[in-house]
Formats: C-alpha cells, structure tokens, sequence
C-alpha cells in the first residue's frame, strides 16, 4: 500500500512541476508580446511626434 501511495504523490509532483513549467512558459510568450506592442507603440508615437508617418 505504501508503495502506490508513494507512486501516487511522485506523480502529483512530477505534474506540478510540469505545470509549472508551463506557466513559466506561458507568461515568459506573455512578457515578449507586450514588449513587443510597447515598441510598435513607441514607434508610432516616434513616428507621428516628428511629423513623420508611422511604419511599423
């Protein structure tokens, strides 16, 4: 009994340290994708600052 106890609680682990990883995943695509839209911003607002046209 004590065996498949122990087995049952490794694979609780090993599946909170996968989703773990994956939420680590998920909010590092989250992270570029905003930073990505901050400098697209910047840049249309560099562009229509010095009366330029915004390029993207």
């Amino acid at each position: 009994m004590t065996d498949r106890i122990d087995a049952f609680l490794r694979a609780v682990e090993t599946g909170m340290a996968e989703l773990s990883i994956s939420a680590a995943s998920a909010r590092a695509s989250v992270i570029a994708v905003a930073d990505t839209a901050k400098q697209t911003d910047n840049r249309i607002a560099h562009g229509v600052g010095s009366g330029g046209t915004a390029t993207v």
